[in-house]
C-alpha cells in the first residue's frame, strides 16, 4: 500500500474514532443529566423532609424539656411548702370589672399560648343563680379556645389560680381537624361578679 491509501485508511480510521468519541460523549452528557438534574434532585427533596421532621422533633424535644422542668419545679415546690400556705383567697370581680377580667382570661391564654377563638360572657338567671347573701350574681364565661394538650392544662390550671374566683363548670376537647398537635376546647367558666 502507498502513502496515500494508508492516509485514506488513517483518515477513515479517525473518523470512525470521532463519531464513536462524540457518541460516547453524548451519552456522557445525558447519563449526568439524568443523574443530576432527575436522581439527585429526588434526593435533595427526601434530605429536605428529613430536615423538616428533624427541626419538628427538636420543637417537640424542647417543648417536653420545659414541661418536664416545670414539672419537676412543681414538685420542688410541692414538697417545700405547707398546704395551709397554699390556699389562696379568692376575690370577685365586680360588674364594672368584667372588662378586666375577660382581658386576664385573656392574657393567661396568651401566655400558655393558647388561641381564644370566642369568648362570651353570660349572666345566669336562673333562679338557683343568686349567691345566698344576696350581694353575688353568677356568671357564666362560655370560652372556645385552640391549643396544644399540654398548653391547655397550663390555661386551665392558671384559669383555676387566678385571684378572681373562675372555675370550670364544663369542658369538651376535640382533636383539630388536619392538625393532630392541636385540641379544639370549649369551656363554661363560673363566676361570681359583686352588683
Amino acid at each position: 500500500m502507498d502513502i496515500k491509501g494508508r492516509s485514506i485508511a488513517l483518515l477513515a480510521k479517525f473518523q470512525s474514532d470521532n463519531k464513536r468519541l462524540a457518541l460516547l460523549v453524548v451519552v456522557s452528557l445525558l447519563f449526568l443529566y439524568v443523574n443530576c438534574f432527575i436522581i439527585i434532585k429526588g434526593k435533595f427533596n427526601v434530605i429536605r423532609e428529613k430536615q423538616r421532621k428533624i427541626q419538628q422533633l427538636k420543637k417537640d424535644f424542647d417543648a417536653f424539656s420545659k414541661d418536664l422542668a416545670r414539672m419537676q419545679n412543681m414538685q420542688k415546690g410541692n414538697k417545700s411548702v405547707s398546704v395551709h400556705s397554699q390556699i389562696k383567697r379568692k376575690n370577685l370581680a365586680s360588674e364594672e370589672e368584667l372588662a378586666l377580667l375577660l382581658k386576664e382570661i385573656s392574657d393567661l391564654a396568651d401566655k400558655n399560648k393558647v388561641i381564644i377563638l370566642q369568648i362570651n360572657p353570660i349572666k345566669e338567671t336562673s333562679a338557683g343563680s343568686k349567691v345566698s347573701s344576696g350581694q353575688s350574681t353568677s356568671l357564666l364565661i362560655n370560652l372556645e379556645a385552640i391549643g396544644g394538650y399540654h398548653e391547655l392544662g397550663y390555661f386551665i390550671n392558671d384559669l383555676e389560680n387566678a385571684p378572681i374566683f373562675l372555675s370550670v363548670s364544663e369542658m369538651r376537647i376535640t382533636p383539630k381537624e388536619g392538625d393532630y398537635r392541636y385540641q379544639k376546647i370549649i369551656l363554661r367558666l363560673r363566676t361570681y361578679v359583686k352588683k
